[in-house]
Parts: structure tokens; sequence; C-alpha cells
């Protein structure tokens, strides 16, 4: 099971600028789905499945250890627009999935489009996003990216698909995250609302999240890279022009949500493991076989006395074995 703990980066103007300041604001274990500021500023919103429960969204004051439940049916956060709409991704077994829209306050969801089955197991990309200032959602759907909806504005080609997508914070762009499945590779684009589409920094063996940070214009993304020989997904910024910076390195992974008006980030530190277990025959109990962190068995030997597995996880370093 992953465990996840969303974070407050605090991030300072000052010169020469501190060290960031991280302070946790949820104690729980389980996974944590998306989170995102609310349009006071100090309010943040997540969604959460905490101790194998279904996912339930909640509330909490950034200055705040106590967290409140929304009433609001099973769902995952997707996006708050500047009127405190919600859209959230509610989940339908194993039938798929729809994007709908709630107000913050709570109530029954008003579902706006079914989209793609597997997306319920992609909590952690983006799907939909509010345009700033209207309540006009852009969606990936089909690995591809639609705004409005029912318009394709970035289409799936050449094996490549859209996992993920966010608004700029003036509403003439957004920032997508694009991958091929020839080359098991992800990038972050960029395209503005007449389908002029950009490419800004590629080659990424995992790219999960994409914020835009107000003040410095920067798309900032959480990421991993094979080169780098990083196990561990870091904090990347990118600019329009293409300059690419290491934000922040951590010994968990740091999965960026959100970046209020004031500088500070909205994030989640997860741990990913996966364990191996067997059960030889003839024994009695389970045997824990994981080497690293992320062990996933491939195959078992004709004799039943070998496995053959890879390891994935920060053990394996950025590409895995």
């Amino acid at each position: 099971m992953a465990a996840g703990a969303a974070i407050g980066v605090v991030a300072t103007r000052r010169a020469p600028p501190g060290p960031a300041l991280y302070r946790p604001v949820s104690f729980h274990r389980g996974a944590i789905g998306n989170a995102r500021f609310a349009p006071d500023g100090k309010t943040s919103l997540y969604s959460a499945a905490w101790a194998a429960k279904p996912p339930q969204l909640f509330s909490t004051r950034v200055d705040s250890t106590e967290s409140t439940a929304l009433p609001v049916p099973s769902a995952d956060l997707l996006s708050i627009s500047s009127a405190g709409k919600l859209a959230i991704l509610v989940l339908h077994g194993d039938d798929g999935a729809a994007i709908a829209e709630v107000p913050m306050a709570g109530g029954a969801p008003r579902e706006l489009v079914a989209t793609d089955p597997l997306v319920a197991l992609q909590t952690a990309h983006q799907v939909a996003d509010w345009l700033p200032g209207e309540d006009r959602l852009a969606i990936v759907r089909g690995g591809q990216l639609e705004f409005p909806v029912g318009k394709v504005l970035v289409r799936k080609s050449e094996g490549k698909k859209i996992l993920g997508l966010r608004f700029s914070p003036d509403g003439r762009r957004i920032a997508f995250i694009e991958f091929t499945g020839k080359d098991n590779a992800a990038a972050v684009g960029v395209v503005d609302l007449a389908g002029k589409k950009t490419i800004l920094s590629a080659g990424w063996s995992t790219l999960t999240s994409l914020a835009w940070h107000p003040g410095t214009g920067e798309i900032w993304f959480s990421a991993r890279k094979r080169d780098l020989n990083v196990g561990v997904v870091a904090l990347h910024a990118v600019s329009l022009s293409g300059v690419h910076r290491l934000v922040a390195l951590t010994p968990q992974l740091l999965i960026v949500q959100d970046i209020g008006r004031d500088g500070r980030v909205l994030a989640r530190s997860d741990d990913w493991p996966e364990t191996m277990m067997c059960l030889a025959p003839g024994a009695s109990r389970e045997t824990d076989l994981t080497w690293l962190d992320f062990s996933e068995s491939l195959a078992l030997s004709a004799d039943g006395k070998d496995v053959l597995f890879s390891e994935r996880g920060a053990g394996a370093g950025a590409v895995g074995g």
C-alpha cells in the first residue's frame, strides 16, 4: 500500500533565500490522491483513502493539524474553481469512472462526462482542471486533451498519449504530461488555446504531476530521469523557454500538487513499497522475499525453487532492474 502525507513547502522570497520549510498537514497512513489550495489560500482540500477505506474528500487549514471530512460521496479531487466548485473523479467500481462537479460545501455530485475505466487507477494524474475565473473544464480523455470538453486540443498520435494537465494562472495556456509508450518516457509540454504545442522537457522515466508557479511563471513537476540514477521522484521546474532546474530532492517521493499565490507549495510526500510474498509447497506461513523496496515477481521456475523478479523502486535507481 502506498503511504502518503500532504505537506506544505514554504517558499521564501528573501535574498538570499532561506531553506524550504516542510510542515505536515495530514497524519494518517493510507493512500492520498490529489490536493489543492482553496480560493481563500488558507484552506487546502485533499482526497485520501485512510486505513484501506474508500477515498474521501477532506479539508484542513494550512496552520492546523486537524482535517474535516466533506459531505461528499467517495471520490478523488481533481480541481477547485475560483468560485469554490469542485471537479471530482467519481468511481463506479469495475465499470469505469466519471468526472463530476459538486459545491465545496457538499451535496450530490453532478456527473459531467464519463472517462476512461483505467483513470480510476491513475489518481496521481490530474485529468481535469477548471479554467481560471470560469466554470469551464479542460479534461484528459482517451489519451487526448480536450478544451472545452468535446474539442480535442492535443491529439493522441504516434504512440503518444496525454496523462495529465494544468491551466496556467492566466488561463492562456495548458501544461500537460505526454507519455510515449514506445520509449516508456514522459515529457512536459504546453499548448495555447489555439492549439500551438511545445515540448519543454522530455526523457523522464517517471512524471506524475504538474503545477504552475504564479510568481516565476514556471511549470513545476514531479519526476525522475534515467540518466540521473536517482531512485526517488524529485521536484523540478521548467520555464516556458525550456530552462530546467531542480527544486527539491528528498528521501521520499515528492509529488507536487498546487502552488499558492504566496508561493507556498502543497505536495505529497509518498512512499510506494511493494512486497513480494511466497507460500512454498507444504509451508504453513508465507515468506517475505522482498529484496529492496519494490520487488515484483515475474515468473516461477518449473521446480518452484526460484523466482524471477524485477526491482523498480527507489533502491533500484531511476531505471530499476
